[in-house]
């Protein structure tokens, strides 16, 4: 899990290649937060819409 340790689900709609940097450890590290959602508690949601950036969102 991407944020492990982190007591919130956050949930990327965006996340590519190009928006994840390395260091010289080969640790990643996301340089763009522009599309995400917290997730709180145990509610369930549903979302309407659709967002990221086509090819990169799943089918």
């Amino acid at each position: 899990y991407l944020h492990h340790g982190y007591s919130k689900t956050i949930l990327h709609f965006d996340l590519k290649s190009r928006n994840v940097l390395l260091d010289e450890s080969m640790t990643a590290y996301i340089s763009d937060f522009g599309i995400e959602k917290f997730i709180v508690g145990h509610k369930s949601s549903t979302l309407t819409t659709t967002l990221g950036t086509m090819g990169y969102i799943a089918p």
